[in-house]
């Protein structure tokens, strides 16, 4: 049997948990941050057409960090959408996202990391299909404090320990009693190609694609979502 035929005869149910920095590094680039964010589940779901797996579930949530105006919303979420049918309300949530004037480190982008592997996982135990649990990063976040700047030659102790405390949780199938499941996992961080994102690869089944403010430096026009959605619709496992 061909694979693409074996593959299509199982549902195929993806969730998807997208990060997002909304502090005052990314101004100038959250309007194609927020463009890609909404043509992401089409894109996925054509290039998962194109391989002859459809996808029968598609759930979308956001997690917002970077808000220093309101100390009760440093960071906030949105429920998982159900698409298609929820588009309006995933539309209406990404376009609510505004930058904020507070800056944020990569501290608190690695603490949004966490906070999407504790997210309410669809139970994929009790389908016969194949799945996919994908978390994604847009930041332009680094080793700097809010108030005060260290050197970027060597990463923190606080935050070397953060990245195994998270590499560890990805491994172990994230927290305790979550429906996470590693082998089910793919991870893509738009970041500074920078500690702590150079580190993010080394979690295997996770990628760094440059991010949005480098491109013009890299001299490159290659469409990094492209290559992302293509990185994560490849190597499906049960």
């Amino acid at each position: 049997m061909p694979l693409q035929k074996y593959f299509s005869e199982f549902e195929i149910d993806i969730d998807v948990v997208i990060c997002v920095d909304a502090s005052t590094n990314m101004r100038n680039v959250i309007d194609k941050v927020k463009a890609d964010i909404l043509s992401f589940p089409k894109k996925y779901c054509d290039q998962m057409d194109d391989i002859e797996m459809p996808v029968e579930q598609f759930r979308v949530k956001l997690i917002v960090f970077g808000n220093y105006k309101d100390d009760s919303q440093l960071t906030y979420e949105s429920e998982f959408f159900v698409l298609p049918d929820q588009h309006d309300k995933f539309s209406s949530f990404v376009n609510s996202i505004e930058v904020d004037e507070g800056r944020v480190t990569a501290t608190d982008a690695l603490n949004a990391i966490e906070r999407a592997l504790k997210s309410d996982w669809a139970d994929f135990s009790v389908k016969a299909g194949k799945c996919r649990q994908i978390i994604m990063m847009f930041t332009n976040s680094n080793m700097e404090t809010v108030n005060k700047t260290i050197s970027t030659d060597k990463p923190s102790v606080d935050m070397a320990d953060q990245l195994e405390k998270l590499c560890l949780m990805v491994s172990h199938d994230g927290p305790e009693g979550s429906n996470f499941r590693y082998r089910r996992f793919r991870c893509a961080v738009f970041a500074p190609e920078i500690f702590p994102w150079t580190e993010i690869p080394s979690w295997e089944r996770s990628a760094l694609f440059p991010f949005y403010t480098e491109l013009d430096r890299l001299n490159n026009d290659c469409d990094w979502m492209e290559e992302a959605i293509f990185f994560m619709t490849t190597g499906w496992c049960r």
